[in-house]
């Protein structure tokens, strides 16, 4: 596991922190999976969003969570490609509502 980076706090309520170097790892995921390529017209703009705050000295946590709630209203086909991609998992993870794997 990697080392504590104080940009990598859990939780994205008001106030707390989001995993940033999760999400730029999000970022990247999503422009280079292949099957998130034929939506890249409508995911490039919520993607340069977020890199545009990313790359502030301090991203604004609020901002950031709002831009990727945003990445969940796509349309069906690129919903469906960010799952395909497993995108849509880290996306899960990083906002904290994911629905855990199931055991068997």
């Amino acid at each position: 596991m990697a080392a504590a980076n104080p940009n990598d706090k859990e939780g994205s309520g008001s106030g707390a922190k989001l995993p940033i170097d999760s999400v730029r790892d999000l970022v990247d995921h999503i422009r280079t999976h292949d099957t998130t390529k034929p939506h890249a017209e409508e995911i490039a703009s919520h993607l340069d969003a977020l890199e545009t705050e990313l790359k502030r000295e301090e991203p604004h946590h609020p901002t950031v969570a709002s831009l990727l709630q945003g990445l969940r209203g796509l349309s069906a086909g690129a919903t469906q490609a960010m799952i395909n991609s497993g995108a849509m998992n880290l996306l899960n993870e990083i906002l904290g509502t994911g629905v855990p794997p199931i055991s068997r």
